[in-house]
């Protein structure tokens, strides 16, 4: 049995985790949904052990391992079977076969010798090693220790930046119509059988204006005819992870990171082209964005398979259904357009939220992906769009919904509401505090912002039909400001 996993979680100074994460603990790290401390609780063979973590680095010789943790246990009064084992395990070298690792903790368990895993064939390379009793009591290893060499690929060094960001990429949540692939040196490979949609990205960031071209990463060439009847284009490769994995890792639990971030995004919104147009041109083109499509998203909302649940929810809320709460909401968005005077035009994202923001906060460099494309001297918007995308992110939570770290509950007051994880709420905060004062700083109406943020939460759900929860989420948030908006009005 192994009783005891000890876990050497420091995070390397000056290592990509730590210039850009911010981490200290690798135990912290998060992928998606779980920790990586989380991802080791749930391996089989620990399931009876306990978990002893230790921020300190990695002993550089067997020798000083083996006295270290003898020390430790007799410190602790941890006591031993003499059949009994220990685990040790370097975080530093992330398994991404988690079966594999599994295999070998099981043979090593019923062994009767200790066993060594190597991620190179070098003993300063060790990522596992499990130990008997009689080892840590004899103060050495046998000379006919078994070191097995793990397969390439099969664990990842998180001291390196490339093996990182391939790591964070296989989880990229993407929607169902697109994929990344590498391909030629320094570009990834975007394709899709939306041949469209890739085609208008591929203009969009082809004819970008002088302005704001920094701020989206290089373009290669268009390719069609490629397998499964798809198209795609080149990207550059940034080696940048998007806001959303900084959020998960709760990089923003300070007012400093959250402001330099912030004023990356008042660079971009700085150097954003615009152009004057009529009122009259101006209304027109936010119904086209914003009711016209709410409307054929309510349409298609109407032919989900989940909608009895979504029926049961709005009418917590006091709507018959949610084709009456949309029709609502539509009605509202229809009178503040009747009333705006604005007429100006911006080169818009179209789709500027967390997930589609690379960024490097050692350089506070911000790289914009996935546009909505088409060609972008031809792509002008109302700058609300973009502000409700934002406030997706800023305010909404959109990117925690979409990695399942939201969900609903009922409140004190019995009534339905979204939960945040405790670990999040301290950086949602501020991060909502910085747009707050970004907004107010440009003197934007903060509850016209909201109120087209709640909008593009209930145009978006047939979008997400293969993940109910999270439909219920965005349906909720919705609710949520179109209350919040009429409450205002009052």
């Amino acid at each position: 049995m192994i009783n005891y996993v000890f876990c050497y979680c420091k995070v390397d100074k000056w290592s990509f985790l730590d210039s850009s994460l911010g981490l200290n603990d690798l135990r912290n790290l998060r992928f998606g949904k779980i920790t990586y401390e989380q991802i080791l609780y749930k391996i089989k063979v620990f399931e009876h052990s306990q978990f002893i973590f230790l921020n300190e680095d990695f002993p550089n010789t067997h020798q000083k391992l083996i006295s270290g943790l003898s020390d430790y246990l007799s410190l602790n009064d941890c006591y031993l079977d003499y059949e009994d084992s220990v685990a040790v395990l370097n975080l530093q070298y992330f398994p991404r076969d988690i079966n594999m690792l599994s295999s070998k903790l099981c043979q090593a368990e019923a062994s009767s010798l200790p066993l060594i895993i190597t991620a190179e064939e070098t003993d300063t390379k060790v990522s596992t090693v499990v130990l008997k009793a009689k080892n840590l009591r004899e103060l050495k290893l046998p000379f006919d220790s078994p070191i097995f060499e793990a397969p390439e690929h099969s664990l990842i060094n998180l001291n390196t930046p490339s093996e990182v960001m391939d790591l964070f990429n296989e989880g990229l949540v993407l929607r169902n119509f697109n994929s990344m692939q590498k391909g030629r040196t320094g570009y990834f490979l975007k394709h899709s059988k939306q041949k469209s949609k890739m085609k208008a990205e591929h203009e969009f960031l082809n004819t970008l204006p002088t302005a704001i071209r920094p701020f989206y990463p290089c373009c290669g060439d268009y390719l069609e005819n490629l397998e499964n009847d798809e198209a795609g284009y080149e990207i550059e490769l940034v080696p940048s992870l998007d806001v959303a994995k900084f959020l998960i890792n709760n990089y923003f639990s300070s007012c400093e990171r959250c402001e330099d971030f912030i004023q990356s995004i008042e660079k971009y919104c700085d150097a954003v082209p615009h152009k004057t147009v009529s009122v009259e041109e101006y209304r027109l083109k936010m119904t086209e964005l914003f009711v016209k499509k709410g409307k054929q998203r309510l349409e298609a909302l109407s032919k989900v398979k989940c909608l009895s649940r979504l029926n049961k929810i709005v009418k917590l809320f006091g709507f018959d259904s949610v084709d009456d709460f949309g029709k609502a909401y539509l009605n509202l968005l229809e009178n503040d357009i009747a009333k705006m005077d604005d007429a100006e035009l911006y080169c818009g994202h179209g789709d500027l939220f967390f997930g589609n923001m690379l960024y490097d906060p050692s350089k506070r460099l911000l790289k914009l992906v996935d546009p909505k494309g088409g060609n972008a001297s031809l792509a002008m918007m109302p700058i609300w769009y973009d502000l409700a995308k934002l406030s997706h992110s800023f305010m909404g939570n959109y990117d925690l919904m979409i990695y399942g770290l939201i969900t609903p509950f009922l409140n004190d007051s019995l009534e339905l509401s979204l939960k945040i994880r405790k670990e999040f709420k301290k950086s949602c905060q501020l991060l909502s505090n910085a747009f707050s004062a970004f907004l107010s700083k440009r003197k934007i109406d903060i509850k016209r912002v909201r109120l087209y943020e709640g909008s593009l939460f209930l145009s978006m759900l047939p979008l997400h039909e293969e993940a109910p929860l999270r439909m219920s989420c965005q349906l909720i948030r919705a609710i949520e400001i179109y209350k919040y908006y009429t409450t205002e009005e009052k």
